[in-house]
């Protein structure tokens, strides 16, 4: 059976990345080699999750291996950026760069989201996650079997950020797309909705996606970086599909990726957290999670970690 191994960022949610990752053994643990847990700088306080000996006992025998980034996350110049990734950049990715001067103008470019595990693994595909989904069945066979039937994919999942781009109102769909029927010439650029501008819209969603290692790696952008104002992998989508790269939304026909997993299954998306701190609220229901970890799977929070 092909092994796969997992890429999955960390900040401050770690009860429900724990659900999230004990839902994929549950389905998909057959497949699933080495975890790679990337932390955004969350403190020991959530860190101590990952390290408890009853977490790495209850993923057993997948393995799980941990790292901290150096700076917390933002737009900026990589260290391997020049000549290894040469991108235009935008007056926010410039505005970006001069706030954060004080860190240093060079970011390592493992501190980029899942590019330490794109770095690390020795599979050939990864699969991504974000850290609030919940797996209801064996996604990893399903983007597996897409990946053995077209040797020039890189990238499986479900397309998206519809609900931004302009092109849905007029009847634009993830099954057209996977046809063909493009929305217009600049496509995968698109429209956005809010100011009626060319963006980088279009993308297969990163939140439960796989990808082909090697190909992504040939790929001059960073799969989990913010290039030219674009949510996380859309600059790159565009990117693979000029070099020629293929994709696949199976689920694009039936529009049923519930049945393999569900994002945001909280009841909110994983940034809405943060957007609710800022004006203080705190909608992380992590009594709720623990309920669900106690009730699913049997494990228990214990209370000095509470």
């Amino acid at each position: 059976m092909e092994k796969v191994d997992v890429a999955i960022q960390s900040y401050k949610k770690p009860e429900s990345l724990i659900y999230t990752l004990l839902c994929l053994k549950k389905y998909c643990g057959n497949h699933i080699d080495t975890v790679y847990i990337n932390d955004d700088l969350s403190g020991e306080e959530t860190i101590k999750f990952y390290t408890d000996e009853n977490f790495i006992k209850a993923m057993f025998p997948i393995k799980i291996k941990l790292r901290i980034n150096k700076y917390h996350f933002k737009p900026g110049v990589v260290q391997t950026t020049l000549p290894k990734y040469i991108f235009p950049l935008s007056l926010s990715d410039l505005h970006s760069l001069y706030k954060g001067l004080k860190q240093g103008f060079f970011i390592p470019e493992n501190d980029i989201r899942y590019q330490w595990a794109i770095n690390t693994t020795d599979k050939s595909k990864l699969l991504i996650l974000h850290d609030d989904v919940k797996i209801n069945s064996d996604v990893v066979a399903l983007y597996l079997e897409c990946f053995n039937s077209n040797s020039k994919l890189i990238i499986s999942g479900q397309l998206g950020q519809c609900n931004i781009c302009r092109h849905s109102q007029k009847g634009c769909i993830p099954a057209g797309i996977m046809k063909g029927i493009y929305p217009s010439k600049i496509w995968p650029k698109t429209i956005s909705i809010t100011d009626n501008k060319q963006k980088y819209i279009c993308r297969i969603n990163e939140w439960c996606c796989m990808i082909d290692v090697s190909k992504t790696k040939k790929i001059k952008s960073h799969f989990g970086a913010f290039y030219r104002g674009a949510d996380t992998a859309a600059y790159w989508f565009n990117e693979a599909v000029k070099k020629g790269y293929e994709f696949v939304d199976p689920f694009a026909e039936k529009n049923n990726h519930i049945e393999y997993f569900e994002h945001c299954w909280q009841g909110y998306a994983g940034h809405s957290v943060w957007i609710a701190k800022d004006k203080g609220l705190d909608i992380y229901n992590k009594n709720m999670i623990n309920d669900a970890l106690l009730s699913d799977f049997g494990y228990k929070i214990s209370k000095s970690k509470t």
